[in-house]
């Protein structure tokens, strides 16, 4: 008995190994992404200077705010740890993604083989939850660490909670990890809240005969506490982003709860196709809303209930395990299947904690077969497998850079205004404005009410030089919305690029009322009052930007175009030293500043600009 502890304990370390070399071999192009800066990255770790510094005040900070919608301080706090050790290197974060996600599979291996898999099944079940395409979403963006974390501690509950009910010695200490780790995967990511009921299928369908229910009721108690509190959470947090990716959306799908059910069988449909034969992956979808019954719905109700009655092809002996392995497919859905709506009705993210169930489900059909048919599904599975990793593969090549996931999305999803949108914003982070322009125009086509579009496409006009166009789609912007600040802000600044300085004076005062303490606006009609012809009441308001604490860089440069202006080389360019001094580094700008021109032609300029653009030693 004990050589054939030792051999099973020597296959299992075999095959975790074959699982962590596997999964990187596949992953290992995930190394050549960048961080997605129009997709969340920027929010969660670029732009976000909560996880730039390990300090106190950080650390509270993340404990008690609200990052894109979500409560995740886990979230972070690893972005935190990373960034202590690599920066803004974006391998270090998805090295960090792709380690969790391999321990992830490893968890899940000894989560079979403790509910006695064989180790060959194991090791298929494990491998297909690592090496599926639908994983990629989860382990190639960086702001999905949340989901990727979460799985840890998840599976980590999970298997303390298999050990606390086999393991009489050490019951209480694998209570307290069950409970604890279960907390930090709600910290991480809310859709850990299903735990409780995947611990209630486990009491019903696995656990021993000699269970006394009322206290696998108490046992559930505080889980079930800690779900509720952080579903709370995570609705508060939710609506607080109401046009975030994920957010909860304001009315149901098609306007009714009844509509977005049936919207979402033909989800679930989509779904189980894209686990089967993954080729129309997509970083966005666009289901067709179904507002009223038809023929469409009739081959996702027989899915479903293929799903729900699969136990039954088992023999007795194994259909409770079975059972309990499609128990956990169908609640991991539970959290994004719209029963408090959501605005995006369908992601491959969405599949990371349904893949348990199916793998188990996998695990259990190879596991349970007679010898010669076993062999057979050890074949077919492993031949399916090597499928996945070249999909999986190629899949990840699409990740590596922005324009050609959206580009991706655009053909796979023509119908999606995310999907055009976000092609916009990559071409524009490429300074291809003009494909750009097309991008948006094609989103506004889908929906024509699509405000970030809209802004977004007048900025692109702006930079291309279409003013007039840019114009006329903020005019239109600001009648819809004339509260907005940034849109009455973009206005002004199509008016001044016009030599419009009396329309864009009387909407930098407009913006100056909107927010009096804002030194932007201050700082801005200053400028548009000089242009004007009123130096005196330009020097004025700039004296009243700086008073407000502005930016102090831009607001010394500002005033560098302000001396321009008055053609006084001597204060232009002692300010302009002083911007320099005072961090400004945007030589680009300096150099083709219109209101600069006059100091461009001075002799002392490029003295003062060399030290920007001499190449580092």
């Amino acid at each position: 008995m004990n050589n054939l502890k030792r051999k099973l304990l020597s296959l299992d370390s075999c095959f975790i190994l074959i699982l962590i070399a596997c999964t990187f071999l596949v992953y290992f192009g995930v190394f050549d992404n960048d961080f997605l800066l129009n997709w969340d990255d920027d929010l969660y770790v670029t732009a976000n200077p909560d996880i730039q510094s390990f300090n106190f005040s950080n650390l509270r900070k993340i404990f008690t705010n609200f990052y894109v919608g979500m409560y995740a301080p886990l979230q972070m706090l690893s972005y935190m740890f990373d960034f202590a050790i690599w920066g803004l290197e974006p391998f270090g974060f998805l090295l960090h993604n792709l380690c969790l996600h391999t321990l992830n599979g490893g968890l899940l291996y000894l989560l079979l083989r403790s509910l006695q898999a064989s180790p060959p099944a194991a090791l298929l079940g494990a491998l297909l939850f690592l090496v599926h395409p639908v994983q990629v979403e989860s382990v190639a963006w960086v702001s999905q660490r949340k989901n990727v974390l979460a799985m840890f501690f998840f599976l980590s509950s999970l298997n303390a909670y298999h050990r606390y009910v086999v393991n009489k010695a050490l019951q209480k200490t694998f209570f307290w990890i069950a409970g604890i780790t279960f907390l930090c995967a709600l910290l991480s990511k809310s859709i850990a809240v299903v735990l409780p009921v995947v611990l209630i299928a486990y009491d019903v369908l696995l656990r021993p005969h000699d269970r006394r229910w009322i206290r696998c009721a108490v046992e559930k108690i505080p889980f079930l506490l800690l779900a509720a509190l952080f579903a709370w959470i995570a609705m508060e947090s939710q609506s607080s982003t109401l046009e975030g990716p994920g957010g909860i959306a304001t009315e149901y799908h098609g306007g009714s709860a009844y509509a977005t059910f049936l919207t979402m069988l033909t989800v679930y449909q989509k779904y189980l196709s894209n686990l089967v034969w993954p080729s129309g992956l997509s970083a966005v979808y666009s289901p067709d809303i179904l507002a009223a019954a038809d023929a469409r719905i009739l081959l996702p109700v027989l899915l479903l209930l293929m799903t729900v009655c699969s136990p039954l092809f088992f023999k007795n002996s194994n259909r409770k395990q079975a059972c309990f392995w499609v128990s956990v497919f169908v609640v991991g859905f539970l959290p994004v299947m719209q029963i408090v709506p959501l605005i995006t009705l369908m992601n491959d993210r969405y599949l990371y904690f349904p893949m348990l169930g199916l793998c188990g489900f996998l695990a259990l059909v190879i596991d349970k077969r007679p010898l010669p048919s076993a062999k057979i599904a050890v074949f077919v599975a492993g031949l399916f497998l090597v499928t996945m990793s070249c999909f999986t593969i190629e899949r990840i090549t699409v990740w590596n850079i922005p324009a050609a996931l959206w580009k991706d999305a655009t053909i796979k999803e023509k119908q999606s205004k995310l999907a055009w949108y976000g092609l916009g914003l990559a071409h524009y982070n490429e300074g291809n404005y003009q494909a750009a322009i097309k991008s948006y125009q094609e989103a506004l086509r889908i929906e024509p009410s699509y405000p970030d579009a809209s802004y977004n496409l007048a900025i692109a006009l702006i930079l291309q030089g279409s003013f007039h166009e840019a114009e006329r789609i903020l005019l239109q912007f600001r009648r819809e919305k004339p509260n907005s600040y940034s849109v009455t802000l973009l206005l002004a600044n199509t008016y001044y690029f016009q030599d419009d300085f009396q329309m864009a004076g009387i909407l930098y005062e407009v913006l100056k009322r909107m927010n009096p303490k804002n030194s932007d606006a201050w700082n801005l009609l200053s400028l548009a009052e000089l242009r004007a012809g009123n130096s005196s009441l330009s020097s004025r308001y700039w004296q009243q930007a700086l008073a407000l604490g502005g930016r102090e860089g831009e607001l010394l440069l500002n005033r560098a175009r302000l001396e321009s202006l008055k053609r006084d080389p001597v204060a232009s360019l002692a300010f302009l030293e002083k911007a320099i001094s005072a961090g400004f580094r945007d030589v680009d700008l300096l150099y083709s500043d219109r209101d600069l021109g006059f100091v461009r032609s001075q002799s002392g300029f490029n003295d003062l600009i060399r030290p920007l653009v001499a190449p580092a030693k």
